[in-house]
């Protein structure tokens, strides 16, 4: 698959959430799968997070203290090639929003809560493409 981000190592998953709580169970959910979590709880500490490593994958809370989920699906999508592909979570999710993410470059939104295998199935899905 030309322009893959497959891994050949250990994934990298950024997760960004600005409630702490939320922010530990995803990073538990990432870790759980043999993948490595790293947390950011806004979107300045992502771009540092983007700067300084080579992330895989991006889960990202739609809204955050400095800003909405465009901002990631911009900084995953035009400061790497290919883009990062980047689950949107949200606890005000609806189909206006997933359009809204879909079109801004995201792989998919999920409404929080939402199941693990689902945000496994989509990850999966992204870094390791069959």
């Amino acid at each position: 698959m030309a322009g893959s981000r497959k891994p050949t190592h250990r994934p990298t998953v950024l997760v960004v959430e600005n409630h702490d709580e939320v922010r530990d169970i995803v990073g538990s959910m990432v870790a759980d799968q043999g993948w490595r979590p790293l947390k950011a709880s806004s979107i300045s500490e992502a771009f540092v997070c983007l700067e300084h490593e080579e992330i895989d994958a991006i889960v990202s809370d739609w809204e955050l203290d400095d800003g909405d989920g465009d901002v990631i699906l911009r900084l995953a999508s035009t400061a790497h090639q290919p883009p990062i592909p980047t689950v949107i979570i949200s606890s005000y999710a609806s189909a206006e929003l997933a359009a809204q993410a879909r079109a801004a470059g995201a792989i998919d939104l999920l409404a929080k809560p939402f199941r693990i295998e689902e945000l496994t199935l989509l990850l999966s899905r992204q870094l390791f493409p069959q």
